[in-house]
């Protein structure tokens, strides 16, 4: 038994130096995610940055693998409510695309939880095919001291391998002023 754990020790040690020599790291830590403002009416600008010091692609949301991949919270008066893209697009064409991050540089991307990309407490605004209910025509909104968490979630595909996309987890949290 010891020989097989050592044997399997040393495949999983291989497996990972053979990944790491191929050119794919740990993802998360080349970017990095802020709260850069939040509107009462429910829209939050995110930016994210290149922490690292060679370009950084991440996956255009217009296709599968970069769509749903972000997820907000919101603590208000001690209740949590959580807000998710919508995984159930339809796509007419579907191709692994990525935009690239200069080094140290930062793109800005906007959130909005009453998009009808959004779902929350059960439902989405855009529901196809499930029939529409009389929460999805409920607005969120933002009040001051409610605490405000995103969460960029992008799992690790084949593709972000072999076409060098960054996959991993990266968050931020603020307080709604």
């Amino acid at each position: 038994m010891t020989k097989l754990r050592s044997v399997f020790a040393a495949l999983m040690f291989l497996a990972l130096f053979c990944d790491s020599a191929a050119g794919q790291t740990w993802s998360t830590n080349e970017i990095a995610i802020k709260i850069s403002k939040v509107s009462y009416s429910g829209e939050i600008t995110i930016s994210i940055s290149n922490t690292s010091g060679k370009p950084v692609r991440i996956w255009e949301e217009a296709n599968s693998w970069g769509r749903a991949r972000w997820r907000i919270f919101v603590f208000r008066d001690g209740h949590l409510q959580t807000f998710f893209q919508n995984p159930a697009q339809e796509f007419t064409a579907n191709f692994p695309s990525f935009r690239e991050i200069a080094p140290g540089a930062r793109i800005e991307e906007k959130l909005n939880p009453n998009d009808d990309e959004w779902c929350s407490l059960g439902h989405c605004r855009n529901s196809y095919p499930l029939r529409h209910t009389p929460e999805d025509d409920q607005k969120t909104n933002f009040q001051p001291g409610d605490l405000i968490i995103v969460d960029y979630d992008v799992p690790r595909f084949p593709e972000s391998r072999r076409l060098h996309v960054w996959w991993g987890v990266a968050a931020d949290s603020a307080t709604v002023q």
